[in-house]
């Protein structure tokens, strides 16, 4: 939201610029861009701080998981790692019945809970092997 509302600041300024500076000096149009690529960088370095993923952050507030998925997918690889390893980085999964009903049998399924997707939980799904070892990482909703 945050981020909407700085492109739309940064917008703003330059319409501000275009309409009513123009006629007074010319190099108020430079500092509208300058001021707009500034605001955007801002912006940037914010989005990619707030959804850097830390085992911390993902820990502390499932709200927030949503917005951590995809750095964690760039900073791990999970498939061949242990129920443990995983264990280590996410913490304890989240204690579901929802993936009890599925297919796979007891114990080769580690939830995760990510958020709300309108009236739907979004859930990352590790399965696992009869070695422990994760075979697969699915994002579902139910």
């Amino acid at each position: 939201m945050t981020f909407v509302l700085v492109v739309v600041c940064v917008l703003l300024t330059l319409i501000y610029y275009r309409l009513f500076r123009r006629n007074e000096n010319k190099k108020s149009g430079t500092t509208a861009k300058r001021m707009a690529i500034i605001a955007i960088a801002v912006a940037v370095i914010w989005l990619v701080a707030d959804h850097h993923f830390t085992p911390s952050k993902w820990k502390a507030d499932p709200r927030v998981r949503h917005k951590l998925t995809v750095s964690l997918q760039l900073q791990y690889r999970f498939v061949g790692k242990t129920r443990q390893e995983i264990t280590d980085i996410l913490g304890e999964g989240s204690e579901t019945n929802i993936f009890k009903r599925s297919s796979f049998p007891a114990g080769t399924v580690l939830a995760y809970y990510i958020g709300q997707d309108g009236v739907d939980s979004r859930w990352m799904i590790f399965h696992f092997d009869e070695a422990g070892n994760c075979t697969d990482v699915i994002y579902d909703i139910s």
